[in-house]
């Protein structure tokens, strides 16, 4: 049974860290990042890059999140009322963003750098904040650094879609550093 239970866990983990191609079609091109200085700044980690943005752009976008989950924090607090089962696992990730959001209006107030990771976010189930930081790249609005600390200024863009079947496909981009076969971060542009 261990030998078992242990072969498993390899095979997942095998699968979490492998990537298949996003897409059957798709372009390359490169993204040139300007140096950008922002007076108060979010270091925000996913695996093993750093985004640094604007932290009233990461407030904003935060804040966002945090309305709609206020929201249906509310309404699922009223079904739990009512004897509605409620998904588990939204109370924990309502609490998080609640948390996240408060300490970062108190600690700007004495810190010019907010630092966060992806990781307490993953534990809860919250992806990376949608296309935010795909966007982001796009807009050269924000800088990237590698595990090393050492910032990157040509990002590697792959834009493609998937068609599974009729109706059932998907298009985006996908960003990479230069000489990687993964990518860092991807954004869904389309689906059906």
């Amino acid at each position: 049974m261990r030998i078992c239970v242990l072969v498993s866990l390899i095979f997942f983990f095998h699968l979490s860290y492998s990537q298949k191609p996003l897409y059957d079609q798709y372009r390359t091109d490169t993204i040139y990042l300007e140096k950008i200085y922002f007076k108060k700044v979010v270091s925000y980690k996913i695996g093993s890059i750093i985004f640094l943005v604007d932290y009233s752009d990461f407030k904003d976008n935060l804040y966002s999140f945090w309305k709609k989950y206020q929201k249906e924090n509310r309404l699922a607090e009223k079904e739990k009322h009512n004897g509605v089962e409620v998904n588990p696992a939204y109370e924990p990730r309502w609490r998080l963003i609640d948390s996240v959001y408060k300490i970062i209006k108190t600690q700007i107030k004495t810190q010019d750098t907010i630092f966060l990771s992806q990781e307490i976010f993953d534990k809860v189930g919250i992806g990376p904040w949608g296309n935010f930081f795909p966007d982001l790249i796009e807009q050269n609005e924000c800088a990237i650094f590698d595990e090393n600390q050492k910032q990157h200024f040509t990002i590697v863009r792959q834009t493609g879609t998937k068609i599974r079947g009729p109706l059932d496909g998907y298009g985006g981009r996908a960003y990479f550093l230069p000489g990687q076969k993964q990518y860092f971060i991807a954004a869904l542009d389309w689906i059906s």
